[in-house]
């Protein structure tokens, strides 16, 4: 069941492949078969075949061959594309195992083996999921997950014994010989052998366009899997294959082909010449921009000096004009505090005064979104009249000289405003 649902989540991962590379214009099927041959070296760890007699200490190394055919459902977006394969397969082999003995042959100790084989064919239906990508042009990679059905298997087992000193024969249980050679002779099918193993495949190919139009392409190729589940169970049998084989892949769709035109060796020369004409024409072309480019800063640079020149005259003449209109009212300051007798406590810029208190409002909102703090709004009734006014002014100042220069800011600035400094005494 759960080697069902391995499946199901390899067709699902395949479909949902395909419906989204149905989005590209690029995408088409195509179909094919393939056949290929493979040299296989497994690795294990066992003794015998569950219930099959077998006197081996230990199998460990296998070599083999694998055939295999079948047929591709290929579904190409661009440069990549999802591939199926499902077909059959052929793995055959064998298990050698060689132990070193000594036999006493007439009275005399002589050298020989006994040799243990197990030579085996394996059937089943492999189906592998790929996905492959091209690359250099024709040159591709795939890669992806591999499932083979193991349906049948079948072995033959013997072992035999051998000397260089010539033909040697068993024994038997009461020690008088058996007249061969061989014995544990036993054929039949491979016990627990599993039934599912999963394998990685990995594949380098080439496509050659038999036709023009692509609709018909062979595509050689080689690769390596390894299988990572164990063939029998229990014996810790994982085999890998080094394989080549050929594909014939067939497109429902074709590709138009524009062939170059044949050019000639003066045709050539004259393109070259065409093209270095063009180049120097370009870098003649660059060079004038360049110094158009390089003439139109020296401009800029020179009318910027200028402009700060002017700037700067234009700052220092402002800036005497403002000393001496702060020296000015420095003095207007002092005449005042003697004429009053006292020094006035607090200094304030007022920007308006009116009976209007919208118009109040208005000039108080008009100051603040400008940026300047500390505005204040007062209300006071005039003694001899008795009408209600509204003034607009800044926070108080200690010094007079930081009034004068607040109301300075305040005249240079974009604000339409009539403001003046008053004593608030």
């Amino acid at each position: 069941m759960r080697n069902l649902v391995h499946i199901n989540i390899i067709l699902i991962i395949l479909a949902s492949l395909n419906l989204s590379a149905n989005d590209s214009n690029n995408s088409f099927k195509r179909y094919g078969v393939y056949a290929g041959y493979g040299l296989v070296r497994g690795n294990s760890a066992f003794s015998a075949f569950q219930g099959i007699p077998n006197c081996c200490p230990e199998f460990k190394r296998t070599d083999g061959y694998q055939a295999f055919f079948g047929g591709i459902y290929d579904y190409s977006f661009g440069e990549y594309g999802i591939e199926g394969r499902l077909g059959g397969e052929i793995y055959s082999g064998s298990f050698k195992h060689k132990e070193p003995r000594i036999f006493g042959i007439n009275g005399t100790p002589t050298p020989g083996n006994f040799e243990h084989h197990i030579d085996f064919d394996i059937y089943s239906i492999n189906f592998d999921a790929l996905f492959r990508m091209n690359f250099l042009k024709n040159f591709g990679i795939s890669a992806g997950i591999g499932t083979n059905f193991n349906f049948s298997g079948n072995f033959i087992q013997f072992e035999s014994v051998s000397s260089s000193a010539g033909r040697v024969t068993f024994a038997d249980a009461e020690g008088n010989s058996t007249g061969s050679s061989v014995r544990n002779q036993f054929e039949g099918e491979i016990p627990e052998l599993s039934k599912v193993q999963f394998s990685i495949p990995v594949n380098i190919y080439y496509e050659f366009n038999l036709k023009k139009d692509r609709s018909l392409i062979l595509r050689p190729e080689a690769g390596f899997r390894y299988t990572f589940k164990e063939t029998v169970m229990n014996t810790d049998w994982k085999y890998y294959a080094a394989r080549i084989g050929v594909s014939l892949i067939f497109s429902n769709k074709s590709f138009e082909v524009i062939e170059e035109p044949e050019i000639s060796d003066t045709d050539l020369l004259m393109l070259e010449l065409e093209e270095i004409r063009l180049r120097e024409e370009k870098q003649k072309l660059r060079q004038a921009e360049l110094e158009a480019e390089l003439l139109k800063k020296q401009l800029e640079a020179e009318s910027l000096a200028r402009e700060i020149k002017l700037r700067d005259s234009i700052n220092e003449a402002s800036a005497k004009k403002m000393e001496l209109l702060r020296e000015e009212f420095d003095m207007q300051i002092k005449e005042e505090n003697q004429k009053y007798g006292e020094i006035c406590k607090c200094y304030i810029v007022q920007f308006i005064s009116t009976s209007n208190r919208s118009e109040a409002v208005k000039v108080k909102n008009y100051i603040t979104n400008a940026g300047y703090t500390n505005i204040i709004m007062t209300e006071y009734k005039e003694p001899y009249m008795g009408e209600i006014f509204y003034r607009i002014t800044s926070d108080c100042f200690d010094n007079h000289l930081e009034a004068f220069d607040y109301n300075a800011k305040i005249m240079q600035s974009d604000l339409i405003l009539n403001s003046r400094i008053i004593c608030n005494r």
